[in-house]
C-alpha cells in the first residue's frame, strides 16, 4: 500500500505539508507529522512556516530564539 502522504491524497490529522518555492518553482517539500515530533516543536514550526519565513543558509551553530539581523545570527542572551 502506498503512503497517502507521498501520493498527495488528503493528509491525516496532525500532518502538515509545505512546498518550498523559489522563483515560482517548487524546489522542495517539507512534511511535519505531529505524532513524530514534540508538540511544541510542531506548533512552533507550523506557526513559523505560516508567517512568511526567510530561509537562511548557516554553517555555524544557531539555536531557536536567535536573531537574524540580515547579515549574521545573534544569541538573544549575548
Amino acid at each position: 500500500m502506498e503512503n497517502p502522504i507521498e501520493q498527495g491524497e488528503g493528509l491525516p490529522e496532525g500532518t502538515a505539508r509545505y512546498a518550498v518555492v523559489a522563483d515560482n518553482d517548487v524546489v522542495g517539500i517539507l512534511t511535519f507529522i505531529k505524532s513524530e515530533m514534540d508538540a511544541v516543536d510542531y506548533d512552533r514550526s507550523i506557526a513559523g512556516l505560516e508567517s512568511n519565513p526567510k530561509i537562511v543558509s548557516c554553517d555555524e551553530t544557531v539555536n531557536i530564539g536567535w536573531i537574524w539581523n540580515g547579515e549574521s545570527f545573534t544569541s538573544p542572551v549575548g
